[in-house]
């Protein structure tokens, strides 16, 4: 198909492995008619493979963001900008502990999109954690209301 569409001029240039990868998993969701899937985004935030929406007649719509510790460059505001492209308007976003830089980066873009936020290191505490057969175990208590998750 790839060398169909690039004969075509459809493509500009041959997909990359991990776009290649991407869309055979995308048609695999389709084809399996899964209800649910956790995508994780490569590098590319805004511009990444997995970042799409509408495509080969699946919606591939983001139920939910999560958006683990930003360590890599955060004083480049760029960075955290690129991470943001993929918060989807009113899609609830959760976020790690972010460095300040990046938090407000994060905070901001979801504000513009009116993406409901929850701050993990915020709403909840670890209040003991171990790790046993390779799994980490803990127990975490919500702050808001004081529930305790095992």
């Amino acid at each position: 198909m790839i060398e169909e569409l690039l004969a075509e001029g459809k493509l500009r240039a041959h997909p990359t492995y991990f776009e290649c990868v991407t869309a055979l998993a995308f048609e695999a969701f389709a084809r399996e008619r899964v209800d649910f899937a956790v995508i994780e985004v490569g590098l590319g935030g805004r511009l990444d493979a997995t970042n799409v929406g509408d495509t080969h007649g699946v919606d591939h719509h983001a139920q939910l963001i999560l958006i683990m510790r930003i360590t890599l460059g955060i004083r480049c505001g760029k960075l955290q900008g690129e991470k943001a492209g993929i918060f989807k308007a009113q899609v609830p976003v959760v976020f790690a502990l972010q460095p300040p830089e990046a938090r407000d980066v994060l905070l901001e873009k979801a504000k513009e999109l009116r993406c409901p936020v929850v701050e993990t290191s915020r709403a909840f505490r670890v209040e003991s954690e171990a790790v046993e057969h390779g799994c980490v175990r803990a127990v975490v208590e919500e702050i808001a209301s004081g529930k305790v998750f095992r």
